[in-house]
């Protein structure tokens, strides 16, 4: 009878060994993204914003398909749509089919299957980001397929209150946009700090009453 207990927990310390062994190994295989958009717990993302993410390494084009992210909005569920590959073959970019809702929490998962072109695996990572509380409207005016002079501006909202732009915040207006790159630019037009994306849509705004002579992304994120 002791000889068989022996045995039973020699055998469930080999399988406990044999596991922690497999998962090391492929921890190892796995590699690390160096950019991941938007940034993880970040606030104030725009309700039509892309995601990526980016290994550093080249992908297996193969291996990119609309099931390997799964996307998850705390009020608008589930998110599906189209996933791709940059031209150079490093960033996965996920293009929802639809925009996510004000006020919620966004999270996505990026499922096993993906590999660099060497056969490495880029595992299983999750993260969430929450939307911007504001509703801005696009006006897309005299649009043109190849968006080289498109004129994108800013439309005051009042379906409800927390929703509307302040009267004074300045208007965005594009007169040109020819496939920037992704990501959001900090603008400080006095008396207003503002991010906003590559369309001209707020993602972020506060009027500090006073001059502004710097707005940057701090190391922290």
């Amino acid at each position: 009878m002791i000889v068989e207990k022996v045995k039973s927990r020699i055998k469930l310390l080999l399988i406990l060994i044999s596991v922690v062994f497999v998962n090391i190994l492929l921890a190892q295989n796995q590699i690390k993204f160096e950019y991941i958009n938007p940034s993880p717990n970040s606030e104030y993302v725009s309700i039509s914003s892309k995601i990526l993410l980016r290994p550093g390494q080249e992908l297996d084009r193969s291996s990119i398909n609309n099931e390997i992210l799964t996307v998850i909005g705390s009020k608008s569920g589930n998110h599906p749509g189209t996933v791709y590959l940059s031209n150079d073959s490093k960033t996965i970019i996920f293009s929802p089919y639809t925009n996510y809702q004000t006020d919620e929490d966004v999270k996505v998962t990026l499922n096993y299957g993906v590999k660099t072109s060497n056969g490495k695996s880029a595992g299983e990572i999750s993260f969430s980001f929450h939307t911007s509380k504001n509703v801005n409207t696009l006006i897309n005016e005299k649009p043109e397929e190849n968006f080289v002079q498109n004129t994108i501006k800013i439309k005051k909202t009042s379906i409800v209150p927390d929703s509307s732009l302040p009267w004074n915040l300045p208007s965005i207006q594009i007169d040109q946009s020819n496939n920037p790159a992704p990501g959001y630019l900090f603008l400080c037009p006095s008396p207003y700090l503002m991010i906003i994306d590559n369309q001209g849509t707020p993602v972020f705004y506060r009027n500090v009453n006073g001059n502004i002579y710097d707005f940057d992304l701090q190391p922290n994120g």
